[in-house]
């Protein structure tokens, strides 16, 4: 796992727009940086971000041009989405990987960008980390903006999450933290962007899905042949988890997810603290090593910020 120095005052984070354009997210976006700006850091965005291309943020190159810039900017320490959408695919194939992993930053995201967070995993082996959006920031409790101001500070060398969990099956895990949003990374399966999911903690999170499309997801993921590989899984905020055409079709996803892997042994719990819609975000660096106890209510990562180093490597 590549290691990075950590975010500290005064250091540049650069705000980029992958996916959707941010035209209707001014206010949120301009009120996040406000705040991030009087916390000690520096902000400038991308020359492409206010671009619109129907549902883009921008035409492919615009946007390719905005990411690959900000990670050679050598003033810049964080990269920071503006947002998600259902778009930030279409980059996949033109982002040169290669010169990317000269020049390690760390990366923030969620939602449909969850597709450039685990390709860059998967091609770089950098670490990159599932949170909060700069159109979310302002937005966030205390607890959720301290996770990330002390995951990305390197101020915790291992992150102890919060107690607060449904058992769904216990057991303990070790294991490489990967996932995000579930169509999201359900869509990469087949193509050399996905990762291996070998001894993997799985997370996911989902927004306005019914159970039974939930349920035909995680069916895929099974089919694909990654899930009897996992060591664990943790279970996201599901927001607007509901069957609006057919109300009477509601299932539990204790239920659902027991009956896709009910063949398998591995822990699985339910935690409301990343996702769509919420306040309480805490960041999640995938990529890191993590442990699960269910018995003792642990659920821990190894941060892969560290400030005792001098560089990356």
């Amino acid at each position: 796992m590549t290691f990075f120095k950590p975010l500290k005052k005064n250091d540049q984070i650069t705000v980029i727009a992958p996916s959707r354009p941010i035209l209707h997210l001014q206010k949120d976006i301009q009120k996040s940086m406000a705040r991030l700006k009087k916390e000690g850091f520096r902000l400038i965005m991308g020359r492409n971000i206010h671009k619109k291309n129907f549902y883009a943020a921008g035409t492919v190159q615009e946007r390719i041009d905005d990411f690959q810039n900000a990670f050679n900017d050598s003033k810049t320490r964080l990269v920071l989405c503006a947002t998600g959408g259902s778009s930030s695919n279409q980059l996949l194939g033109e982002i040169d990987f290669t010169d990317i992993k000269k020049y390690p930053k760390l990366l923030v995201g969620y939602s449909d960008n969850t597709t450039l967070l685990l390709a860059m995993y998967s091609q770089t082996g950098m670490a990159v980390f599932h949170g909060p959006d700069m159109a979310e920031y302002f937005h966030l409790n205390t607890k959720a903006k301290k996770c990330f101001l002390e995951i990305l500070g390197g101020k915790i060398r291992k992150y102890n999450y919060p107690k607060k969990m449904n058992v769904i099956r216990s057991g303990t895990a070790d294991g490489i933290l990967l996932g995000g949003n579930l169509t999201s990374f359900i869509a990469l399966l087949g193509t050399k962007y996905s990762p291996d999911y070998k001894n993997a903690v799985l997370f996911w999170e989902e927004v306005g899905e019914s159970p039974a499309a939930i349920h035909f997801k995680l069916q895929q993921f099974k089919l694909s042949g990654h899930m009897k590989h996992l060591a664990g899984m943790i279970i996201g905020h599901l927001s607007e988890y509901e069957d609006k055409k057919y109300p009477e079709d509601f299932r539990k996803i204790d239920d659902i997810i027991l009956e896709v892997a009910g063949e398998y042994t591995f822990p699985i719990i339910k935690v409301d603290y990343f996702g769509h819609n919420i306040d309480d975000f805490l960041t999640f660096p995938i990529g890191a090593k993590t442990h699960i106890d269910t018995q003792k209510f642990l659920f821990t990562v190894e941060n892969p910020v560290n400030k005792k180093i001098s560089h990356e490597s």
